[in-house]
């Protein structure tokens, strides 16, 4: 009923995503940045869907931007801070989820960043372990 209604192409991408109808699942979510160049949740899940494929330079863009437009977006910062980590920037992610904790304390997206911010700890300390020896 309404062709610029971007939550209704966000919405539909996730279905389309879970259908693993990947490719599809972008065109909607591209669509309604298209529409609305602001639509921070699109440019999460357009931001996974370059991640997943290990286009983490686009990926890392998308949250960014969503992190632009709405500096309190906790999955903005979650989604960023994965980011980091899988490109071994660990001093970038435990930022960005130490952002998620304070955004939604007692969300699961803040307990989730907890345990994360937990084992980057352990592990960065782990490394630092080896190469001190």
């Amino acid at each position: 009923l309404d062709s610029t209604y971007t939550k209704a192409y966000v919405n539909l991408g996730i279905a389309l995503e879970d259908l693993r109808r990947f490719d599809q699942a972008r065109d909607r979510y591209e669509k309604a940045l298209a529409i609305d160049s602001t639509d921070v949740l699109a440019h999460c899940h357009l931001g996974h869907y370059h991640h997943t494929r290990g286009d983490l330079e686009q990926a890392v863009a998308h949250y960014s931007r969503a992190i632009e437009i709405d500096p309190k977006s906790a999955q903005a910062h979650y989604n960023l801070g994965l980011a980091f980590a899988d490109t071994r920037l660990f001093a970038e992610a435990m930022r960005e989820w130490k952002t998620v904790i304070e955004l939604s304390p007692k969300g699961e997206l803040g307990r989730t960043a907890a345990e994360n911010l937990q084992l980057i700890e352990t592990y960065v300390g782990e490394e630092n372990s080896r190469e001190s020896k």
